[in-house]
């Protein structure tokens, strides 16, 4: 006896799980059904049958839809895998997460995975030679849409950057700010020209200053054939008077892994858990992938650095921590409960290298 809206409302029931509304149905469904002489039994059995049914059905043409994506992208992904994987990088470019998750999946498969490069990166993640997977511009932190159009728009009318100062004094610094050159610094992009990332940050200033003071004049058309001349040797070695590097020690092997994790959500050029790589393989007893191989209760230990951390108060005003705890292999969520974050909450901080048992 439902009205076509009622049906609907049904419908939508069934369609999003509701279950509060389900219940509310099934009532309204039953005594509709002994109005049209169906027994409350009877009645009964059939909605459940139809709330049993919610609780799995799908959409027969959505169903045809993503079955037949799913065989498209295992298709790629088995006979062009690179090139698929570089795209499934693009496609989720902005959540780190996931890139760190289908990042450790191409590692899985031994596919490398090269840092940004001023020089060679495009806006997307690109295939190098068939063999590796670059990281795009755009996957670096604070890196916009006419910062990168700039960086590859010069590199492609003028040639490859030689230094920092040619960088500086060749792009628009109006789009190519401080900001974004820092970022491109910190990941790495600048690693080619063969400086510590120490030196490059240190002369950051001075070179933003140089290529203002460049720009302004060639603009103004004050650069002299000399100027020309001097930038033009300066540019086949990439160093000239200004662009002396000082002799700064290197940040710290954990101080640029940090950089990293910064810029790109991720570690690239190595992992902290590597120098305790050998130690720990007699301590563990499961990765994060493995865990899923276990039975409940069953007593592991898993070893990681801390990724991020939330604290939580229970009823009672206990502190308890959520921990984001990641591996070689991939990352897992744990639970300090607060008899055991009482203990170790010294420890519980961002980039600590951890191990748990539970």
């Amino acid at each position: 006896g439902f009205t076509l809206g009622q049906a609907d409302i049904l419908r939508k029931a069934m369609g999003k799980k509701q279950k509060g509304v389900m219940e509310k149905q099934r009532e309204l469904f039953i005594k509709g059904a002994q109005k049209n002489n169906i027994k409350k039994n009877t009645a009964a059995e059939t909605f459940d049958l139809i709330a049993y049914f919610a609780g799995y059905g799908f959409n027969k043409s959505h169903s045809v839809s993503y079955a037949f994506i799913s065989y498209q992208t295992a298709y790629l992904k088995n006979h062009y895998t690179i090139e698929y994987m570089a795209s499934l990088l693009t496609s989720i470019m902005g959540n780190n997460d996931k890139v760190a998750l289908y990042i450790k999946e191409c590692r899985n498969m031994n596919i490398e995975i090269l840092p940004p490069d001023i020089n060679q990166s495009l806006v997307n993640f690109t295939v190098v030679e068939g063999k590796a997977i670059r990281f795009g511009l755009a996957a670096v932190k604070n890196v916009g849409e006419k910062a990168i159009k700039t960086i590859i728009g010069e590199r492609k009318r003028n040639s490859n950057f030689t230094s920092l100062l040619d960088f500086c004094q060749r792009v628009d610094l109006r789009l190519v700010n401080k900001r974004v050159i820092e970022s491109l610094i910190k990941c790495g992009a600048f690693d080619f020209i063969g400086a510590k990332r120490s030196q490059l940050l240190a002369v950051l200033d001075v070179s933003l200053k140089s290529g203002q003071e460049y720009q302004k004049s060639k603009r103004n058309g004050q650069i002299s054939l000399f100027d020309l001349f001097e930038k033009s040797n300066s540019d086949k070695d990439g160093s000239s008077y200004q662009d002396k590097l000082p002799d700064t020690s290197e940040f710290s092997k954990n101080e640029l892994l940090a950089m990293e994790k910064e810029m790109l959500g991720l570690y690239i050029s190595y992992h902290p858990l590597n120098d305790y790589k050998e130690r720990l393989k007699k301590i563990v007893t499961s990765t994060s992938i493995e865990l899923a191989n276990f039975s409940d209760r069953s007593r592991v230990v898993l070893a990681g650095v801390i990724n991020n951390f939330k604290r939580k108060s229970t009823k009672n005003g206990n502190l308890m921590a959520f921990i984001t705890l990641e591996d070689l292999e991939g990352t897992v969520e744990i639970i300090a409960f607060p008899k055991v974050y009482e203990k170790c909450k010294e420890m519980i901080k961002k980039d600590e290298i951890v191990i748990t048992e539970g």
